[in-house]
């Protein structure tokens, strides 16, 4: 029999009728991990490391697997997506600017396999940190947390994001040469979809509001890209030619992911130079992950076990660390977009695997 104080978790059975509900939320939300992970990768791997966005990609899906395969087995929370955050890669992505620049404004092979270093030793950083912290009893501590520095907090990320974004659809990220036609070109379909996807998250509660929002942007993408070229097939080609879409990787290019060459050949005095940005990172993660996990208990009205997640969070970011991968938690609207689907149990974190 459990004491009075302890906490029992137990894993709803699924039932015949759920399975194609749950497995359904988990295609959605796959598709949806797929394409975030690939744009980290294009937010960390710009500019002149664009010629590794191929192994970016690998590297972060890699991760993505591996961090939503450890929450799968050790989390309390059983719709709860916890994959590499957007905040952690856009400070990674700072950092991968400022390495490209100390290493003469080039990207060699060095200075990928440095990047890539500080990327997985920040992860394995704040995954120890996050298994350490469990202890001190995180739940008390967001209640002290002021509304100007929360507000703040999220400010600033989500500046880093919205200058990340441009830096993808504009080398040079937010400069005169934005206003030129040719950029404007990239970046204003781009920013009129954001502006959709924002009007739609506050004029519609309807979970599958946004994963529509993105399939017919494809379609319309496509459709044009058609029309424009004469036919699909020659629309693709001229795409890739001019850097609307991602180029065929050279073989093996995807995995390339933390080697013995990769780590013999990163500049060490860069990644000790940067350990007050990890740090950062970690404190980013840490506040992050507090104010979802209690977010997601409003939502859906369930006790989440702080202490718990903290050291689930926290073994996933050291295993997925090991590839390189930036640092990762639970995603607030992927969660919560699990939950309304209706999904009842760990079937769709499953199916996200196919």
């Amino acid at each position: 029999m459990p004491s009075k104080n302890q906490v029992v978790i137990s894993t709803p059975v699924a039932k015949p009728a759920s399975i194609p509900v749950n497995i359904s939320a988990g295609l959605v939300i796959g598709v949806l991990v797929v394409f975030m992970q690939i744009s980290l990768a294009a937010l960390i791997f710009s500019g002149e490391l664009s010629r590794y966005f191929g192994s970016g990609i690998g590297i972060m899906l890699l991760g993505a697997f591996i961090t939503v395969s450890v929450t799968t087995l050790l989390s309390c929370f059983n719709t709860s997506i916890n994959i590499p955050q957007d905040v952690p890669a856009a400070m990674l992505a700072v950092i991968a600017a400022t390495i490209v620049t100390q290493s003469g404004g080039t990207a060699s092979f060095e200075t990928f396999a440095t990047v890539v270093v500080v990327m997985g030793t920040s992860t394995i950083l704040t995954g120890f940190l996050l298994w350490w912290f469990d202890q001190f009893n995180p739940g008390r501590l967001v209640r002290y947390l002021p509304y100007p520095v929360i507000g703040g907090f999220m400010a600033g990320t989500g500046w880093l994001l919205f200058t990340g974004g441009f830096s993808v659809l504009n080398d040079g990220g937010i400069n005169t040469a934005l206003f030129s036609a040719e950029s404007m070109l990239l970046w204003c379909p781009a920013l009129l979809l954001a502006v959709v996807m924002l009007l739609a998250t506050r004029l519609s509660t309807h979970p599958l509001a946004m994963p529509m929002i993105v399939l017919v942007a494809l379609v319309l993408f496509y459709s044009v890209v058609a029309v424009v070229n004469g036919g699909l097939i020659n629309g693709v080609q001229t795409a890739m030619d001019s850097g609307w879409l991602l180029s065929p990787l050279p073989e093996g290019d995807l995995w390339r992911l933390v080697t013995v060459e990769v780590i013999k050949n990163a500049d060490w005095n860069q990644v000790v130079g940067n350990s007050v940005r990890m740090l950062t990172i970690y404190l980013i993660s840490t506040t992050s992950l507090l104010l979802d996990c209690s977010e997601l208990e409003i939502t859906t009205k369930t006790d989440i076990d702080l202490n718990r997640e903290l050291k689930t969070v926290g073994l996933s970011n050291m295993a997925s660390g090991v590839t390189g991968c930036s640092a990762s938690h639970h995603m607030l609207s992927l969660s919560t977009l699990n939950h309304r689907l209706g999904a009842t149990n760990r079937l769709p974190v499953l199916a996200l695997h196919l």
